[in-house]
C-alpha cells in the first residue's frame, strides 16, 4: 500500500485499526455483517487495486469533533452530554475511513459510492448521519452534491438528512 507512511501519521488511524483488529481477532463481539465489513477492510488494505488515503477521513473527523456538540443525552453515570463535543467512537471512525479513505489506486475516485449503515436504537444514528453530512458532503469534492438518507424504523419513510 503506497500511502502506508501517511497512515502512520494520521491521528485517528490507530483507533480505526485497533477497532478492526479487535473484531477480526474475536476480542470484540460482532455480528456476521460487521465481520464481513472488517474482512473487506483488510482485504482492500492489502489490495493493489485500492489505496487508503487518510486526508479526507481525518478532515471529516476533525470537523465533526471540533464543531458539533451533543444536543441531548447523558453518560452512563448520568452526567448530561448536552453542549459537550461529539467525540466519535472507534466504530464511527471506522465507518468514515471506509467511506472516505479508500480510493482506486492512482486516482481520487472513492471506492464506495453508497453505504447502508445500520445502527440500533439510541446509538446516535441521527447525530452520526448529520455529522457525516456536515463534515464530508460540503467539503470533500468526491462527495459534494450527494444525498444522504436515514431510516428511523422499518415502517418509516426515508428522508434526506
Amino acid at each position: 500500500m503506497p500511502l502506508r507512511s501517511s497512515l502512520s501519521k494520521a491521528k485517528n488511524w490507530p483507533a480505526v485499526l485497533e477497532y478492526a483488529e479487535s473484531i477480526r481477532d474475536g476480542r470484540k463481539i460482532a455480528c456476521e455483517e460487521l465481520k464481513q465489513a472488517v474482512d473487506r477492510f483488510f482485504r482492500d488494505l492489502d489490495s493493489t487495486e485500492y489505496e487508503m488515503n487518510p486526508k479526507w477521513p481525518e478532515f471529516c473527523i476533525g470537523i465533526i469533533e471540533k464543531t458539533i456538540c451533543h444536543q441531548q443525552g447523558e453518560k452512563l453515570d448520568g452526567t448530561p452530554l448536552s453542549g459537550t463535543p461529539f467525540l466519535l467512537e472507534p466504530y464511527h471512525k471506522f465507518i468514515i475511513y471506509n467511506l472516505l479513505g479508500f480510493r482506486l489506486a492512482g486516482t481520487e475516485i472513492l471506492r464506495s459510492h453508497e453505504a447502508l449503515i445500520y445502527v440500533p436504537r439510541k446509538n446516535i444514528k441521527t447525530h452520526l448521519c448529520g455529522s457525516i453530512v456536515l463534515g464530508a458532503v460540503p467539503f470533500v469534492p468526491q462527495v459534494r452534491g450527494k444525498d444522504v438518507y436515514r431510516i428511523r424504523r422499518p415502517d418509516a419513510i426515508p428522508g434526506i438528512v
